[in-house]
């Protein structure tokens, strides 16, 4: 059995192209990449709720710890909505891209267990 590597786009500080990598080099050395973010809001008749969910514990960042709704790195040559698969892939939720609000592209920059996250 063959388990095939992530390929991530890799970018420079300023976004550009500049090639792929796998998920290991990404993070080995610090490559600029991209993931897929998506905050859900659950509204009823008396309050609005922010759903959080919990890192699995063995994540190479920050396990175990809250995190946004439901995020993942983007595969190489996927768009920000090709993102929408890790809805499926985590909460088991489908969704018409149309029930989607862009709000922004935002960069981040995290060092932790001796990864660098860009």
């Amino acid at each position: 059995m063959t388990i095939l590597a992530e390929v991530f786009d890799t970018f420079d500080k300023d976004m550009n192209w500049t090639g792929t990598a796998t998920r290991k080099e990404v993070h080995r050395f610090g490559f600029w990449h991209q993931t897929f973010h998506c905050w859900i809001l659950h509204r009823d008749l008396n309050d609005d709720f922010l759903v959080l969910q919990r890192r699995h514990p063995s994540k190479d960042i920050h396990p175990n710890k809250l995190d946004v709704s439901c995020a993942g790195h983007l595969e190489a040559h996927e768009c920000p909505l090709d993102g929408v698969r890790e809805l499926r892939e985590e909460l088991g939720i489908g969704i018409a891209d149309i029930n989607l609000r862009k709000i922004g592209i935002y960069r981040h920059s995290d060092r932790s267990n001796g990864i660098a996250d860009n």
